[in-house]
């Protein structure tokens, strides 16, 4: 959390209280702040959250905790924080009654990526005026599952009014004609609305000012899906020390036990671009990702007319299914002279790729392999390797510049920090314009030093992969893992001190994507909600960049797509579902014949 200046603390108040509508939570070495009537978010280390806390629900007075933590934060720190904790409801006057203040001040405005049904959204009249029904569906994080709410008629012109522009008091006011009077308004709005800002279903958002004002970009915290773990009043009594920062990210563990189904793993769990485009779309000139995929590498002249092609990490099966039945149907000739092999951790997904690859017979074998701890390869061995939206799972470290600086990592460190440093001074890459503490990964740079040695002279890989060339590796929030963006420039500086020869495009530019075409944008939490919704009507909704002529086919006669909110069309090249393809780089490595 970054204070407020100290100008902007409300004097004269002598004592106050923490909020009574306040929720906590927790991202390994960061805490936030979930305000349940606002929405507000804050994040924060521990020492302004024991700030916080030390006011209790019953409150005390302000001098009396400044006396406290005056040992701990400078004075002008512990002013300035007071002043964001009171400007954000965190911490008010001791008989301050917060529920009446949200009710007169809050503008409700529904949150970026919320889905529900509301019958006939398109007529054209006001809320106000036409009578409403429909269905909203949110993830309840009590519960750990999506809710489908119904909406009666008042609640639907209720939700439907929540654009942002009225106080809670207004629209009571408007609706009290719908509610049985004023009085039975305020009480039906102010349930239904303090019921969606709770940190449990996060729908609505308050406003303290309508929206127009803020023209065209609204807070942040309105936007915010925030998806990290409660703390429950009990671990709050006495905060746990903070943990032990994690220098290792492994996730070899989870492939290895962790998915159980893996349909499952890619329609629910993780996205990638290659599952959303395993059918044929028109963003792709009618072919699906691994059809495109196998006519870039016959376009480069990558595939060999003979030898093996391994593929490090197989997803459920379609890329090199797809891939190889576009390289029957092409070029027969490569086709028949070479051998497919998929490597992979997973068991779970290693059966699905048996099972989707069957009718090639012998053409595709299965190895069980750590792709972190070297390829089950003998040298000069390989004709392609490829490695389609797999590295980012690759083991990651964290480093500091001090012990780079030194010239060797602390004593008592991990091997595989020991093992990064030792990569680092071999192969001479930069790390100069880092932060003090920044993640290397080390999995993907221990890959291409594994593909130098596998493939044969001639031969090549191509890796794909979203991050940037000169970013440093950045961890993903959306997943239930860990992964981590690539820092692109490594791997090249790495794959040219090894001796391969080296391109890089991105995967829009390397598929041929036609980056204009629209298609549905969402956010894990919205997709799940969106499928939940369209389910109750009979419509079965896949993990697939649909376009929106592919949606409308899809909903046909069970629900029309303009009654639906929450949903968003966006140009491929934009986004795509959750991902943003212009992220996503392709790395092209050959070995000099």
């Amino acid at each position: 959390m970054s204070p407020k200046p100290a100008s902007e603390f409300r004097r004269g108040v002598k004592r106050l209280r923490m909020g009574h509508h306040l929720s906590f939570f927790r991202k390994h070495e960061e805490y936030y702040v979930y305000h349940d009537l606002w929405g507000y978010l804050l994040a924060m280390d521990r020492q302004p959250l024991e700030l916080l806390r030390a006011f209790g629900p019953q409150g005390r007075a302000i001098a009396e905790v400044q006396a406290e933590f005056s040992g701990r934060l400078r004075p002008e720190q512990i002013e300035s924080y007071l002043a964001t904790f009171r400007s954000h409801g965190c911490l008010v006057p001791l008989r301050h009654d917060e529920r009446s203040e949200a009710f007169a001040r809050g503008h409700p405005v529904r949150a970026p990526w919320t889905v529900a049904w509301l019958s006939g959204r398109q007529a054209g009249e006001a809320a106000e005026q036409q009578a409403r029904q429909g269905v909203l569906a949110y993830r309840d994080r009590a519960l750990g599952r999506v809710v489908l709410q119904r909406l009666g008629e008042f609640e639907a012109r209720l939700f439907e009014l929540c654009d942002g522009e009225r106080t809670l008091a207004e629209l009571a006011e408007l609706l009290a004609p719908h509610a049985g009077g004023p009085e039975a308004a305020r009480h039906a709005v102010a349930r239904f609305v303090f019921s969606l800002t709770h940190s449990y279903r996060q729908v609505l958002k308050l406003l303290d000012r309508p929206r127009y004002t803020y023209l065209s970009l609204l807070p942040a915290y309105v936007r915010s899906s925030m998806p990290f773990a409660r703390l429950e009043e009990a671990e709050l009594q006495e905060l746990p020390a903070p943990a032990p920062s994690r220098d290792v990210v492994d996730l070899s563990a989870y492939h290895r036990e962790g998915i159980a189904d893996a349909a499952a793993q890619f329609d629910l769990e993780e996205t990638t671009l290659s599952h959303m485009f395993r059918e044929p779309h028109p963003a792709l000139g009618g072919r699906s990702y691994g059809e495109a995929f196998a006519q870039a590498l016959l376009e480069r002249n990558l595939v060999p007319r003979q030898g093996e092609v391994v593929e490090v990490g197989g997803g459920v099966g379609f890329f090199a299914l797809r891939l190889l039945e576009t390289l029957e149907r092409l070029a027969p000739a490569h086709y028949a002279g070479l051998r497919y092999t998929t490597l992979d951790l997973s068991a779970v997904l290693q059966e699905s790729q048996r099972l989707l690859t069957s009718a090639l017979g012998a053409k595709v074998r299965h190895v069980l392999a750590d792709a972190s701890r070297g390829l089950p390869l003998r040298d000069a061995s390989a004709a392609l390797v490829l490695s389609n939206e797999v590295i980012a799972d690759l083991e990651t470290v964290r480093l500091r510049r001090r012990e780079l600086e030194a010239g060797a990592p602390p004593a008592g460190a991990p091997p595989s920090i020991r093992a990064a440093h030792a990569l680092l001074g071999r192969y001479g890459i930069g790390w100069q314009d880092a932060p003090e503490v920044f993640w290397l990964n080390l999995g993907a740079l221990r890959l291409v030093e594994e593909i130098a040695r596998v493939l044969r002279p001639g031969g090549a890989a191509v890796l794909t992969e979203f991050g940037a060339l000169d970013r440093y590796p950045i961890e993903s929030t959306h997943l239930e893992h860990g992964e981590f963006s690539i820092h692109f420039g490594h791997l090249i500086q790495l794959a040219r001190a090894v001796g391969l020869q080296v391109e890089h495009t991105d995967i829009i530019e390397f598929l041929g994507m036609r980056t204009q075409v629209p298609v549905l944008a969402t956010t894990r939490s919205h997709f799940l909600c969106l499928r939940a919704l369209l389910q109750r009507r009979g419509v079965s909704l896949q993990k697939l960049a649909y376009s929106r002529e592919q949606f409308e086919a899809l909903c046909r006669e069970r629900i029309d797509p303009g009654e639906i909110e929450g949903l968003r069309f966006l140009p491929a090249g934009e986004r795509v579902l959750g991902l943003r393809p212009r992220e996503f780089q392709v790395l092209i490595l050959r070995r000099p014949a």
